[in-house]
């Protein structure tokens, strides 16, 4: 079995490698594809329509921006739908 190998450097400059089977990885892009699908089907109605990861880990389907305003508040009052996507998700950047 070949695994894909993902190289960074932690917080303290010494290289770790982390391995995902491919199967997993093709999994994955399947899914994503299957989001990208539902939420364009959503946006035939509902123009504004967009997915939201925040930073616990829930993934939110918005009807609506997720921030507004000149200092861009969080907008929670637009979401629609929430689902936790346990301890292997977190939002935020990079």
């Amino acid at each position: 079995m070949t695994d894909t190998r993902t190289i960074h450097t932690d917080d303290k400059g010494e290289i770790e490698v982390e391995m995902i089977r491919p199967e997993h990885v093709r999994l994955f892009h399947r899914r994503v594809k299957a989001l990208h699908k539902l939420i364009e089907e959503i946006r035939e109605y509902s123009p504004e329509a967009n997915y939201y990861l925040d930073g616990s880990g829930d993934l939110c389907l918005m009807h609506g921006p997720s921030h507004s305003g000149p200092r861009c508040y969080a907008n929670q009052d637009y979401i629609a739908a929430h689902e936790n996507l346990g301890p292997g998700a977190s939002g935020g950047d990079w």
